[in-house]
C-alpha cells in the first residue's frame, strides 16, 4: 500500500503533494514515538517503570490517527481548492467561495504542525525516563516530528498569500509561527538531551 502511495506521490499530479506528504512523515515520526513508549511504559529498569509512559501512549495514538486522516484530508482539501478557483474565474460568488477553500486548505498543514507540537511536547516531558535502549529512537522520533511540522510551515504560507484578509493573513501566518516555535523549542530540548546520553557532542540538530 505505502508503495502506491509513493509512485502516485511521484506522478505528475497536484495530489497527493505536500501536505499528504508532511501528515504521512508526521505519522511515521508518531508511530515511532509510540515504539519508544510501548517499551518506557513496562519498562526494564526501576526507573523506566513509570505510569506517565502509559498516559503517554494514549497521548501518541491518538496524534497517530489525526496525522493518519490528514493524509487523506490535504488531498480532499487541495481539490476543493483547485475546483473553487476554477469557478473563482466565472463569477462573484465563486471568488468568495474560494477564499473560503484557501482557508480550509491552509487550516490542515497548522493542524498538522499543532498535533506535531502536542507530540513533542508529550515526549519531552517524558524525555528523562524514557526506555535508555531507545535513546536514537526518540532523538528520531523527534526530529521527524518537527520536519513534518517544518513542511505544513510553508504550506500554510503558501495558502495563506493568496488571501484577500490581510488580517487573517498576517493571523495564520503568526499561527504557524507560534506552532513551530513549540515544536523547535521541545525537538531540541530532546535531541540535546539524548546527545547526552549517546555522548555526542554535537548534535545533528540543536
Amino acid at each position: 500500500m505505502i508503495e502506491d502511495y509513493l509512485d502516485r506521490v511521484a506522478q505528475r499530479s497536484p495530489t497527493p503533494g505536500g501536505g499528504s506528504v508532511a501528515a504521512l512523515v508526521g505519522s511515521l515520526g508518531c508511530a515511532l514515538a509510540r515504539m519508544v513508549g510501548e517499551y518506557s511504559a513496562t519498562g526494564v529498569t526501576e526507573k523506566n517503570q513509570t505510569s506517565d509512559w502509559v498516559t503517554a501512549r494514549e497521548t501518541l495514538h491518538r496524534a497517530d490517527s489525526l496525522f493518519r486522516a490528514l493524509i487523506t484530508k490535504d488531498i480532499e482539501a487541495y481539490t476543493a481548492l483547485r475546483a473553487a478557483g476554477k469557478q473563482a474565474k466565472s463569477d462573484t460568488a465563486g471568488r468568495a467561495a474560494y477564499q473560503d477553500a484557501i482557508v480550509s486548505a491552509a487550516a490542515v498543514p497548522l493542524e498538522l504542525a499543532a498535533i506535531a507540537a502536542e507530540a513533542l511536547e508529550c515526549l519531552d516531558e517524558r524525555k528523562d525516563t524514557a526506555n535508555p535502549h531507545l535513546t536514537s529512537d526518540l532523538a528520531a522520533a523527534a526530529v521527524i516530528l518537527d520536519a513534518a511540522a517544518r513542511a505544513a510551515y510553508y504550506l500554510v504560507y503558501v495558502n495563506a498569500r493568496e488571501l484577500s484578509d490581510e488580517k487573517l493573513r498576517r493571523k495564520l501566518e503568526s499561527d504557524i509561527e507560534q506552532v513551530l516555535a513549540r515544536c523547535n523549542e521541545h525537538r531540541a530540548h530532546i535531541v540535546q538531551s539524548m546527545a547526552v546520553q549517546l555522548s555526542i557532542k554535537k548534535p545533528a540538530c540543536r
